[in-house]
């Protein structure tokens, strides 16, 4: 029979098999980067979201105060309001504003207060007037900048009318790029990621991390993607530098202004080097095992076919092999490879763990049982392995030993009469790959966290107010169940602060925001900061009568807390109003509407002279045991 048959069925075997094992290796590295991909783009959309609504909230600063200008104008008394040093405080401690700058009809500045001096091209910006004159009511222009993005300021103008309805002029805020740029450097760690704000026509507004040159003017391409819907993440080549990035965006509501955060694409790739380097040194070892095996079978088959004086040289050529098969195996940067008999006794062993790795010398190893070797817990998550292995079915997982993580893969070493007398394992040390992965979880986890939280006073904040207060809102509805909410406003505030500084009134607000924290017990309660000085207390499953207990227990902590306040005008120290509402949910109702009726109890609660509770039913089922109280 002719050698030249088997030799080459063996061969095709051989390449079938590295085809496969390369097919699959290929496929496991595909899937990785989808699913790490998929978690990039998930994890750069919630940044969007966070990113956004800071944005949302510094715009509607910003509209209010040119809103109150616009009324005063209306009303006839803008000058004198203007010249108010509130109206000044108020420019001067929004910290997001660089300056308020008014003109008549005519584009003549009357009014101007600022923090620093303005850019030379600041009132160049007033192009817009003719906008304004023709009726265009709220305009973001274009960043305007001495030169270097610390100077930057994007402008924000109004129209403003008289009382009769006819164009005034404009009042102009002068909102500080910087400001943008310093909360995404203390909210967003990571220094791959790079942050921007886009005016819709591609201006750039603010950039984080600042470019090493002056700051691109616009980006016309990123703002033709961004206008065409609300939010998107998508892979693309940036406008601004021309490199391959994954990205995310999301439009304001209301404003033509997107913020986009992104990733580059390299440094994305570099995170997952390590998995595909593991991926090409199994395929190598995989592949260069079936080689020397197929090999050594062919040369073997080889030897039959030979005469007795040849054997000498077969055996000194299979020595050779096998001294190539312990140098590739002893050269391995992180694993280690063993062979085991059916007895579960070690044949072969070779490789390098890492030089922190506790794991004995192959030599120390060979011939020698598991159970010998490794602890009664390691061996029960071993021998699975080793016997999967030895029933001809590849398998893998995870064994903990002396304080580290290894993942092991067991593979079938079959004769060439196809029994399987011996099996292949590979071990990889993974313990500081799943202590990243541990990491990360801890890190997102921070992150929700101080999205969730008010700086200042350590309790919810008007974001995680408004998703719990929806949240509880569709709950009450299904289970037909009041919900209660408590408005608290401290009273005659501003005086305190301009008794005894806003650092005092900081921590006015903080032994406030502790008390009501503390005198709220159920885990479903909500204590968090409205506004301002206006904190709120959400209690699912309470009806108006537990909702007013809780708001006397709230006045009855106050009066203990006792905090000093002789310039009062109703009582010595700090005091509170509450307002507070109850409704059982209906169909056609919306949770706004149990705001605004705490919000309207709260009114009546400082029409009735304040340091005390107004309440009111939002509807006839939540009122039903107040009004028979009142009959």
């Amino acid at each position: 029979m002719s050698l030249h048959a088997p030799r080459r069925l063996l061969f095709s075997f051989c390449t079938l098999a590295i085809l496969a094992i390369g097919g699959f290796l290929s496929y496991e590295s595909w899937q990785l980067y989808r699913s790490e991909l998929d978690r990039v783009q998930s994890s750069l959309e919630s940044e969007t979201v966070l990113l956004a609504e800071h944005a949302q909230l510094a715009f509607a600063t910003a509209n209010r105060l040119l809103a109150d200008i616009a009324w005063e104008q209306h009303q006839g008394t803008m000058v004198s309001s203007l010249n108010s040093r509130p109206m000044q405080q108020r420019v001067m401690n929004t910290t997001q504003f660089v300056g308020l700058v008014v003109t008549d009809e005519a584009g003549a500045s009357v009014y101007a207060v600022t923090k620093r001096p303005l850019p030379p091209d600041s009132f160049a910006n007033l192009s817009n007037l003719q906008a304004h004159r023709l009726g265009a009511s709220l305009i973001v222009g274009r960043p305007l900048s001495s030169g270097g993005e610390a100077s930057r300021v994007i402008p924000i103008s109004q129209r403003l009318v008289d009382n009769q309805g006819k164009f005034a002029g404009v009042a102009m805020v002068l909102l500080d790029a910087a400001y943008f740029r310093d909360f995404y450097r203390n909210v967003i760690k990571d220094q791959t990621l790079r942050i921007s704000m886009l005016h819709r026509d591609g201006s750039v507004l603010s950039l984080y991390p600042s470019p090493p040159n002056e700051l691109p003017t616009s980006a016309e391409g990123l703002a033709a993607l961004v206008s065409t819907q609300q939010a998107d993440t998508l892979r693309l080549v940036s406008p601004l530098d021309g490199s391959e990035r994954l990205a995310a965006y999301r439009n304001l509501q209301q404003w033509p202004v997107a913020v986009a955060i992104s990733l580059g694409h390299e440094a994305f790739l570099n995170e997952l080097m390590p998995a595909f380097r593991r991926n090409g040194i199994l395929f190598l070892l995989f592949a260069g095992g079936g080689v020397l095996c197929t090999m050594l079978i062919s040369r073997s088959m080889g030897e039959v076919y030979r005469a007795r004086d040849d054997r000498t040289m077969a055996l000194r050529e299979q020595a050779s092999t096998l001294q190539l098969c312990h140098a590739i195996a002893s050269r391995l940067p992180n694993g280690r490879v063993f062979v085991l008999d059916r007895q579960y006794r070690y044949e072969f062993v070779e490789g390098h763990l890492g030089d922190n790795c506790p794991a004995l010398e192959p030599s120390a190893m060979l011939g020698r049982h598991i159970d010998e070797i490794y602890p009664v817990e390691t061996v029960s998550k071993l021998k699975p392995l080793i016997a999967n292995a030895l029933n001809g079915q590849e398998s893998e997982g995870e064994i903990a030993y002396r304080g580290r993580v290894f993942r092991t893969f067991g593979t079938p070493l079959p004769d060439d009469d196809g029994r399987i007398q011996r099996c292949l394992l590979l071990s990889q040390d993974i313990t500081q790959f799943k202590a990243d992965q541990a990491l990360l979880v801890t890190m997102n986890y921070e992150l929700h966290r101080q999205a969730s939280t008010d700086g200042l006073l350590g309790i919810a904040n008007r974001r995680e107010f408004d998703r719990r207060l929806e949240q509880e809102w569709q709950r009450s509805l299904r289970e037909r169940q009041p919900l209660s909410l408590l408005l608290l406003d401290v009273d005659y505030f501003k005086r305190y602060n301009d008794a005894y500084g806003h650092a005092e009134g900081d921590v006015c607000l903080q032994q406030i925001a502790t008390s009501v924290a503390g005198v709220i017990q159920r885990p479903a309660d909500l204590a968090a900061r409205y506004g301002g000085e206006e904190l709120a207390v959400l209690l699912p499953n309470t009806d108006l009568e537990g909702a007013q207990h809780v708001a006397q227990r709230i006045h009855a902590h106050q009066a203990e807390l006792a905090l000093s306040f002789p310039e009062s005008p109703i009582a010595s120290h700090v005091t509170v109003s509450i307002g507070v509402a109850t409704a059982v949910p209906l169909v056609d109702d919306a949770a706004a509407q149990l705001v605004e009726h705490a919000d309207q109890a709260l009114y009546a609660a400082k029409e009735a002279g304040r340091n005390c509770t107004k309440a009111m039913p939002s509807n006839p089922e939540a009122g039903l045991s107040f009004l028979k109280r009142l009959a």
